[in-house]
């Protein structure tokens, strides 16, 4: 529906859209719309591209808030030094937290469920697959 409207309008959209939410990724959607008023189909991927590259200049307006164009890209992963340490303290505080709510039901093998949780932690970290 939006893809009928004027091409400057959509260009002002798709610039708003990358500025504002920092969005990168954009789907046009040019399927054929009837329009009741000419009793007629009409067809918005003309509309989109005058949108995009004619009277709208969204691509310009899109390179000018700081964006490039071209195929989409990963991001670059990148581990934190600390990254490990934290794992750690998750996978010991995950284990900590099912053996306190053991203690609920069997208060006296609190710590040997804690223990067996921790061991089951340490074979499965030497099980992983990388």
């Amino acid at each position: 529906r939006d893809a009928n409207l004027e091409p400057e309008v959509i260009g002002d959209r798709f610039a708003l859209a990358s500025k504002d939410r920092n969005i990168r990724m954009f789907y046009l959607n040019a399927e054929p719309s009837r329009d009741m008023t000419k009793a007629s189909v009409t067809h918005p991927l003309d509309n989109l591209i005058d949108s995009l590259t004619g009277s709208g200049q969204a691509i310009k307006q899109i390179e000018d808030n700081g964006f490039t164009m071209g195929p989409a890209e990963p991001f670059k992963v990148t581990d934190a030094s600390l990254q490990r340490y934290f794992k750690l303290g998750a996978v010991v505080g995950a284990v900590a937290l099912i053996a306190l709510m053991i203690s609920y039901y069997i208060p006296f093998i609190t710590i040997a469920a804690f223990l067996i949780g921790l061991l089951g932690s340490a074979g499965l970290y030497v099980l992983k697959p990388t």
